[in-house]
């Protein structure tokens, strides 16, 4: 399962630095591994629907602030979906862990993508695909930090 993850989370990081788009089928792809991931790791599907609801629900609301706030879109739908999946593997300790090494990664990859003269938007899909590989690769040392702080 980690391997169909992994190859999953190339495609989209791939997508999005290419297009700047996560495709949806990408995403659709992954929910059944996601599941399987569930199944094995605890089988507790309140815990899946938890995550993927509150990963969906804190992107959106990030992307709705950042709009009101600054008046333009800083967090693509992709990226908004992308969170829920991850809230299926993780549940919701787990989507805390992710916004944050997926926000400090995107925030080294946003400053290597300014500095190499790709101007100052980049695309955010690859942080948090490599904020949900460390934290299934590391579940303990990562997300058990936000488990153990709730």
């Amino acid at each position: 399962m980690l391997c169909l993850t992994a190859l999953g989370l190339v495609i989209v990081a791939a997508a999005d630095l290419e297009s700047r788009i996560i495709p949806d089928k990408a995403l659709i792809a992954l929910v059944p591994v996601a599941l399987a991931w569930r199944w094995h790791a605890d089988g507790d599907w309140l815990a899946a629907a938890a995550g993927a609801a509150l990963g969906f629900a804190l992107f959106w609301a990030l992307r709705a602030g950042f709009r009101t706030w600054r008046g333009r879109t800083a967090l693509g739908l992709g990226d908004v979906k992308f969170m829920a999946l991850a809230g299926i593997y993780v549940g919701m300790p787990g989507v805390a862990a992710i916004a944050v090494v997926g926000g400090a990664i995107g925030i080294a990859f946003g400053i290597a993508w300014k500095f190499a003269g790709r101007g100052a938007s980049f695309p955010f899909g690859p942080a948090l695909a490599a904020g949900l590989a460390l934290c299934l690769v590391f579940p303990e040392d990562i997300g058990g930090l936000f488990a153990s702080a709730g």
